[in-house]
């Protein structure tokens, strides 16, 4: 069942997760809020995949194929492209939320924000069924491009909700294969040129599975700092004079790649936050006393 003019578009990629997808569409169709639609964008799955959507019969949603080649931007932009809603929530099949997310998301964006995030419970096999830690969701200063430049991302992507119109400005996701892993970060990137009107929320209203299929690796990491390094080049040298952003740094260091120092801590113009200047600095007196 369709919905002509819903207020949230709620898109879910997914391939070969069957069980995973049928947790996070429970989780759609329990919200408090209920003006929404769901679009399963499938990658041509070999599991059960399509039988879990079915199961959803009476429910407003959609079932949509395409071949992707790996590229999950593409999945996440044919559903941008069939949604009819006034603001987009993106939510990975692995993830799911919990019941109030979209009725606090709503009513935040409802207030003249443009893009709210929030943070997520971090779900894994061996932490079942109790979660406890949680991604960081820091609020973003003005202007929110350069935080995003400087400090790093704290928008887990099962978090966010933007206004669909602000969206259709900026265009679809980077479909780039550079941009792999880190597509949903150069997003956000770019919706803060257009505006600064975003807005996190204190609650964590979801969960983040880092359990099964997670592929992310220190190689893989690396090279994608070097690529991000590379767009945003001339963006850095206006932010940071050159020198590498805060959250490189670290995520260097904490690799193994590069060892940081006090000069790193300190210098002025790499723009760093309090918050994270302070979780570096505990990093190097953690490797002084011999603690990492």
């Amino acid at each position: 069942m369709t919905q002509t003019n819903p207020t949230v578009s709620v898109i879910i990629p997914t391939y070969n997760r069957a069980a995973d997808l049928q947790r996070a569409m429970e989780s759609v169709t329990n919200q408090t809020y209920s003006d929404w639609e769901l679009i399963v964008v499938d990658n041509h799955s070999s599991d059960n995949t399509e039988q879990v959507v079915e199961s959803f019969q009476g429910f407003r949603v959609r079932f949509e194929r395409i071949r992707n080649n790996g590229i999950i931007a593409a999945s996440r932009n044919r559903g941008m492209a069939l949604s009819k809603g006034k603001y987009l929530a993106f939510l990975d099949s692995d993830d799911w939320w919990r019941p109030t997310k979209l009725e606090k998301a709503v009513a935040t964006l409802e207030r003249g924000v443009d893009v709210v995030y929030h943070p997520l419970l971090i779900a894994s096999p061996e932490k079942r069924p109790f979660y406890k830690r949680k991604t960081r969701a820091r609020k973003l200063k003005s202007p929110v491009f350069r935080d995003l430049l400087v400090n790093g991302n704290p928008m887990p992507n099962s978090s966010v909700v933007v206004r669909k119109d602000l969206a259709d400005r900026v265009g679809p996701i980077s479909e780039d294969p550079d941009h792999r892993s880190w597509e949903d970060y150069d997003y956000w990137m770019r919706l803060a040129r257009v505006s600064d009107r975003f807005q996190s929320l204190v609650s964590p209203l979801g969960h983040y599975w880092l359990g099964e299929g997670n592929t992310s690796n220190d190689q893989n990491t690396l090279k994608n700092l070097e690529r991000f390094l590379e767009k945003y080049r001339t963006d850095i040298e206006e932010s940071c004079g050159g020198l590498e952003p805060c959250w490189v740094v670290y995520t260097r260091h904490r690799l193994g790649q590069r060892a940081m120092t006090l000069g790193t801590l300190f210098r002025r113009n790499t723009g760093c936050s309090p918050a994270m200047r302070f979780r570096m600095l505990m990093v190097l007196l953690g490797r002084k006393l011999g603690l990492n």
